[in-house]
């Protein structure tokens, strides 16, 4: 994704984090073979007619940037020690 590029996933762990359906991928059930392929030839007429924005797939992953990640935790941690500070002031 962070090409821009949409992903096929199974809809179970990290990938319900991380996969928007119909922005930066799709998602497929199950492990039946059959239904892996309906939904890898629905993904693949998707990507042909363009369903998918490689840019707003790229917005997507910078929500999981090390240097977000980095800023919300020292905002985090600085708004809980003002916190602590004005409770024991």
């Amino acid at each position: 994704m962070s090409h821009g590029k949409p992903v096929l996933a199974h809809r179970s762990g990290g990938h319900l984090e991380t996969v928007t359906e119909g922005v930066s991928g799709m998602f497929f059930e199950g492990e039946d073979v059959k239904e892996l392929e309906l939904k890898i030839k629905e993904f693949e007429r998707a990507i042909q007619n363009n369903k998918f924005n490689p840019e707003i797939i790229k917005g997507t992953v910078a929500r999981f940037s090390k240097k977000r990640f980095q800023n919300e935790m020292r905002s985090f941690i600085e708004e809980k020690w003002m916190e602590h500070r004005k409770s024991n002031a």
